[in-house]
């Protein structure tokens, strides 16, 4: 008799879930399939970040519900909703996990800036830019320093094509993009010819590959699963970053100017009247560096990756870039003040940023509060996910959106038109924090670039097809020959 009573108890408790969950659907805006327990994944041709961002999506409407697993994600096609929505201050905070709390995190407490949320957030985040604006952040006195790694980068990238014909671009610019913030933050550089370095970069680019997994789905077991690569990548990270801090606490005078952000944080720590409750401590400035060394390289570098790929491919395009940079500023090495001079340049890098969608959907947000919407509900704690590839590749903003037209960001006026829609460091208050750098960094790496080398399609291995790539954080093109030859 109790097998009896046990399997009714399961059969209830089972029938209960079910009502449940299309009692919710009802409530909830439409979205694919969805099934008690799985959700929609058996019904889903892509997984990952792709699951979230596919363009079947986008005929539900404005918002479009997705079920993975035991998690439900609203993900916003329309830009207008978008905006609406990502400026209000109850869907400004990020979704927490096990994973935040205990691997990214310090005994269960959330830390850092990009998974923070609240007051935190604000106090970390506005710390963090007061200061690393005052070593020069986003600003031209950090000029010289992408001056001196985009030289060194075009002096390592010719000897490579002396010794071996064609270039082999993969994670070529990580190492020099995030020497410029980490010179910033720790008063030192990578060497990006060091395997360690190397082997530390394609970590990164897997991180970002990544995206959401498939355990992402049902969070609630990876307390219980073994370690992943993915999460003791984290942990290196961390463990690599840490020792750096310590080492700065061991040789830290207060007395004498600031080195760097490290530095800065280290004598924040060292004034807090009530350490045991502070959000300054040394796990928080780990995380926070860790947040710094991830989003502040990844982004920037895959981008200047596809703007080699789409140099190789548009010929006439870079013929256009080199002939406005050497009739502009000849030789001399670009400012962030050029930028408005260098209109049609500006435009390219517009486009490649528009075209390659390297950030295809923001970071995530979770509700604060019940949200009404066109009669239906987005219930509190529910994760938000801006699909910003729909934005970027909307045909009604961005005609022929398929094409490489760096033409469509330059007005009647000559001057640089910039559709609102144009979102590739995202949207309200959660925007990159690393925007002012990114762009500084982009475009002088680029003209920097096109100024020494001349880049075609390899004839051995072919045009690079931008069609190979992987969608997870960022879209990131497969790994691609070039031929470049010194510009004279």
């Amino acid at each position: 008799m109790l097998w009896v009573v046990v399997a009714s108890l399961i059969c209830i408790a089972l029938a209960a879930v079910c009502v449940r969950h299309y009692i919710d659907i009802a409530r909830s805006c439409p979205g694919p399939m969805s099934w008690p327990l799985v959700g929609a994944i058996p019904f889903m041709d892509k997984t990952g970040v792709g699951a979230l961002l596919d363009e079947q999506l986008r005929k539900y409407g404005k918002i479009a519900r997705v079920d993975l697993g035991r998690l439900r994600f609203f993900v916003i096609n329309d830009f207008g909703t978008a905006k609406d929505l990502f400026n209000r201050d109850i869907t400004s905070n990020r979704p927490v996990s096990w994973l935040h709390k205990y691997l990214k995190g310090f005994n269960g407490k959330i830390c850092g800036i990009i998974h923070a949320s609240g007051a935190t957030w604000r106090e970390q985040r506005r710390f963090a830019l007061k200061n690393l604006r005052d070593f020069g952040f986003g600003r031209k006195s950090l000029d010289h320093v992408i001056h001196e790694e985009a030289q060194l980068l075009i002096k390592s990238l010719l000897e490579e094509h002396w010794t071996h014909g064609d270039i082999l671009i993969g994670t070529t610019f990580n190492a020099p993009v995030v020497n410029v913030l980490w010179q910033v933050v720790a008063s030192t550089r990578f060497d990006p010819n060091a395997q360690k370095t190397k082997d530390m970069m394609e970590k990164l680019t897997e991180r970002f590959k990544a995206g959401l997994t498939w355990s992402s789905a049902f969070p609630f077991l990876n307390r219980y699963l073994p370690l992943s690569k993915f999460n003791q990548d984290l942990l290196d990270f961390k463990a690599m970053i840490r020792k750096e801090v310590i080492a700065h606490e061991q040789d830290h005078d207060p007395d004498l100017p600031p080195r760097d952000f490290m530095d800065v944080y280290i004598s924040e720590i060292s004034s807090q009247t009530h350490p045991e409750s502070s959000n300054f401590h040394r796990e928080q400035l780990v995380t926070i560096c860790t947040d710094f060394f991830q989003a502040g390289s990844e982004t920037s570098s895959t981008t200047l990756a596809w703007c080699v790929l789409y140099m190789a491919l548009n010929p006439e395009v870079q013929s256009r870039c080199s002939s406005e940079i050497q009739d502009t500023i000849g030789a001399t090495n670009p400012t962030l003040d050029d930028i408005n001079r260098l209109v049609y340049t500006r435009a390219t890098v517009m486009e490649v940023q528009r075209i390659s969608v390297t950030a295809p959907g923001s970071l995530l947000h979770i509700t604060s509060e019940d949200i009404h919407m066109e009669g239906f509900v987005i219930p509190k704690k529910s994760i938000m996910i801006a699909n910003q590839k729909s934005f970027l590749m909307d045909e009604c903003v961005w005609p022929n959106p398929e094409a490489f037209m760096p033409d469509r960001f330059i007005g009647a006026n000559g001057k640089i038109v910039k559709p609102e829609q144009f979102v590739p460091f995202g949207i309200g208050p959660r925007i990159c924090m690393g925007e002012s750098l990114a762009k500084s960094e982009i475009f002088i790496f680029f003209v920097m670039l096109l100024q020494h080398l001349q880049i075609s399609s390899s004839k051995t291995y072919g045009p690079p097809n931008p069609k190979n790539l992987t969608t997870g954080i960022t879209t990131i093109p497969d790994p691609f020959h070039v031929h470049i030859e010194p510009r004279t």
